[in-house]
């Protein structure tokens, strides 16, 4: 799985990008740019999104 793979799946589960975005506390921008490949996202932004897909945790449980 790569990590724009990793972006995608957390952002469908948590029901779009712009919800990822909040999330990880990103500019949604960013987000895009990482998720089209235009940018590589930080480590730390990939674990939190792998996170999301392996926890299967909501927005509200996360405790940053």
């Amino acid at each position: 799985m790569t990590q724009v793979d990793i972006l995608k799946r957390a952002a469908e589960g948590l029901g779009g990008a712009e919800r990822l975005a909040a999330f990880l506390d990103v500019p949604a921008a960013e987000l895009g740019a990482w998720m089209a490949e235009k940018r590589t996202p930080p480590q730390d932004v990939v674990a939190a999104a792998f996170d999301v897909i392996a926890l299967e945790i909501e927005p509200a449980e996360h405790s940053a």
